[in-house]
């Protein structure tokens, strides 16, 4: 640090204060060679010719020099200058009345030569410590802070590169890039005063490279700067590959276990997960063998995702991968395969196409044929859960005596197919007949249902299945007998819903005989859970609801005096609402409730009684009237019952009714009632609501001063 004492150059005059836009615009805190009458400071005039008679500068020790009839157009250097300190110095300027007029804050020039900090743009821009420009304008341009928006690139990234770019008058700023060995111009927008950015799509990258960049920025002078070169890294994705390459089977499923492979040059760790299992480190390639519920043998549907540490943690990458690897399984025959059926000449045929695993790709109905004796047939085919199904030919016509035989093929979504052949025998004997009086074909409102069957002569047993059932076959209901629930009561258990029930009797001699029924079972009632109005409440005859849950909702009736019967929605927690004429009921009592029906079972809310007023209060305002107010405007309001009195100002900022007085009939009728409004004009309601809910609203406006 040089160390002089300042001297003194003008003297100061008393000046009356003058406004200026002079600044200190560059400062020589330590030239080359000896300090000692070779420091500076240029001031700069951004306006009209002035005298600064009476200004004066001072340094950050307090030392001060007077200007003395100094006119000023642009620059002026106060030359010749000892004694500035090389750190923390503080050039301030003043004007003739003792005002700041600027400062440079504390400067630090420790070079010995010809740099000096100066401000860029000349007078109003931040300084700058660069080669001196001594009583002229300022360098043209300056770059600074090129910077880009992620330091961590990836080859799908757009990058966004930035640059300050200070100067008198930019004419454009270029942003040129070292990609795959060629030079590319982009060129920079400017956001903000200083600030310029450009924006390089992905799709110029190649991943894996080093990329330089640098910035030219030209002025209206014709001179051109160039900053530095930077540079940033571009990592490639990690890529995984599947083998084989594509599913090979339908619709996106692989029937094969494929195998996965990850790499990325740019890592040095590659990462892989199942679904939300836990994180494994990649090192051989894998198939689903860590995949969860054994997907590697039963296939199903999972999420594989993957990436590496490249750029530190790169971005997590997900693929959905459905594999199937089980054909389809054709079981449950009906009739059961080598079966003889007798006394029955139109037997069910039916079976079920079973995908063995709950992920499997699921049956296509769609692909389902079935052939009766070597002839296509019309079939039925539904789904019996998520993904199996069942496929069924109901018989419009007798088959012959004797072997028939069934062919079904089917495919699943995948591609996966099975077909199966089997037989059975119609004969016609004559065996006992037994009748079903029970169950019936009706709907019943319990799951467990009463069994009364009974034959003609003694049989070799009795048995039913329920083809709605998943996995169903025949359950024997007695055996060596002759009746079944008679003797002692018999319930069974049934599904919920439609049931296809075939009971069968076997004779003595082998012997088949069945029949069909078909019933549903509805065992929930409905549930109420609310009603509306409540008991004893004053009404007007609106919004009567009910609050229920019923899947299979068949009526809804109102009953108080007449019925009503309302459409209402099936399903849960279901809100069903209407309005009543009670005008004829005012002043009166009346009981209401509602029944429910789901067909099977009913439900019937509680009896509530509720008092009807279905007349409307009558408003009298005899103030405020459409008249001019000073502050406040007086409120006498009347009604012909007792209400609840409110009052809405649409000139406010958020207009709501405000309460005036509540179970009263008259406001400000007995003592005056002044209410504070803005000045303005304003439009106001008043409405009287009582307790049953009818109203009357009035409209009136005035004006506050």
């Amino acid at each position: 640090m040089k160390r002089g004492t300042l001297t003194i150059l003008l003297l100061s005059l008393a000046l009356p204060s003058i406004s200026a836009h002079v600044f200190i615009n560059e400062v020589e805190l330590n030239p080359q060679g000896i300090d000692t009458n070779n420091e500076w400071v240029e001031l700069y005039n951004t306006n009209s010719t002035i005298n600064l008679s009476g200004w004066y500068i001072t340094d950050k020790d307090a030392n001060q020099i007077f200007l003395l009839n100094l006119t000023i157009t642009d620059f002026f250097v106060l030359d010749f200058l000892s004694g500035l300190t090389n750190s923390n110095e503080n050039i301030s300027l003043y004007n003739n009345s003792n005002d700041l007029q600027d400062i440079t804050g504390p400067l630090l020039d420790s070079d010995d030569d010809n740099r000096t900090w100066q401000r860029i743009p000349d007078g109003t821009g931040s300084f700058f410590f660069k080669n001196r420009t001594k009583g002229s304008m300022n360098a043209d341009i300056l770059i600074r802070n090129k910077t880009i928006n992620n330091q961590c690139v990836f080859k799908t990234d757009n990058v966004t590169l930035s640059v300050n770019i200070f100067g008198q008058c930019i004419q454009n700023v270029t942003f040129s890039t070292l990609i795959n060995g060629s030079w590319i111009n982009f060129t920079g927008t400017n956001i903000t005063n200083q600030t310029y950015i450009t924006i390089i799509n992905s799709s110029f990258f190649t991943g894996s490279e080093l990329i330089n960049w640098t910035v030219f920025a030209t002025s209206c002078t014709n001179q051109t700067i160039q900053d530095g070169i930077e540079q940033f890294f571009v990592n490639v994705r990690t890529l995984l590959s599947i083998n084989p390459l594509n599913p090979d089977g339908i619709n996106g499923w692989f029937i094969t276990e494929p195998q996965f492979n990850l790499s990325n040059p740019d890592a040095t760790r590659l990462f892989y997960r199942w679904d939300s299992t836990g994180t494994i480190n990649f090192t051989d390639p894998f198939k689903l063998e860590n995949a969860p519920n054994d997907a590697n043998i039963t296939g199903g549907i999972a999420e594989l995702t993957y990436w590496s540490n490249a750029c530190t943690l790169e971005p997590e990458q997900d693929i959905i991968i459905m594999a199937d690897f089980t054909n389809p399984l054709i079981t449950n025959l009906q009739p059961p395969a080598g079966s003889l059926v007798f006394n029955n000449l139109r037997p069910t045929i039916q079976a079920l196409l079973d995908e063995i695993y709950q992920s499997n790709s699921g049956i296509n109905h769609s692909s389902v044929i079935m052939l009766l004796d070597g002839m296509q047939v019309a079939i039925n085919v539904f789904t019996s859960d998520t993904i199996d199904a069942i496929a069924r030919h109901n018989l419009t016509s007798d088959l012959s005596i004797g072997k028939h035989n069934v062919t079904i093929n089917v495919t699943d979504y995948a591609s996966h197919s099975s077909n199966l052949t089997w037989m059975f025998e119609i004969n016609i004997t004559t065996m006992p007949n037994f009748t079903i009086y029970s169950p019936q074909n009706i709907s019943y409102n319990t799951r467990r249902i009463l069994f009364n069957i009974s034959a003609t002569d003694e049989l070799a047993k009795i048995e039913f299945i329920n083809l709605n059932e998943r996995n169903s076959k025949f359950k024997i209901l007695c055996k060596n007998c002759r009746e079944f629930g008679f003797s002692r009561e018999r319930k069974i258990n049934l599904l919920e819903g439609e049931n296809n029930i075939t009971i069968r009797s076997t004779d003595i001699f082998g012997t088949l005989k069945e029949q069909n029924i078909s019933l549903f079972i509805d065992s929930k009632p409905p549930k109420i859970s609310k009603t509306e109005p409540k008991k004893n409440i004053v009404t007007n005859g609106s919004n009567f609801l009910i609050k229920y849950s019923e899947d299979n909702l068949q009526s809804v009736l109102l009953s108080w005096n007449p019925n009503l019967s309302l459409n209402c929605p099936s399903g849960q927690n279901q809100i069903c609402s209407t309005d009543l004429n009670l005008s004829s009921f005012n002043n009166q009592f009346i009981d209401y409730l509602f029944n429910l029906s789901d067909g099977v079972n009913t439900a019937q809310s509680n009896l509530v009684r509720v008092f009807v007023d279905a007349i409307s209060p009558m408003l009298t305002i005899n103030e405020p009237i459409n008249n001019t107010y000073s502050m406040k405007a007086p409120f006498n309001i009347s009604a012909t019952e007792n209400v609840l009195l409110e009052y809405f100002d649409a000139s406010e900022l958020s207009p709501r009714f405000k309460r005036l007085c509540s179970n009263c009939n008259t406001f400000g009728n007995t003592k005056q009632k002044l209410i504070r409004f803005k000045p303005g004009f304003h439009e106001i309601l008043i409405r009287a609501s009582d307790e049953a809910g009818n109203t009357d609203i009035k409209k009136l406006n005035f004006t506050i001063i």
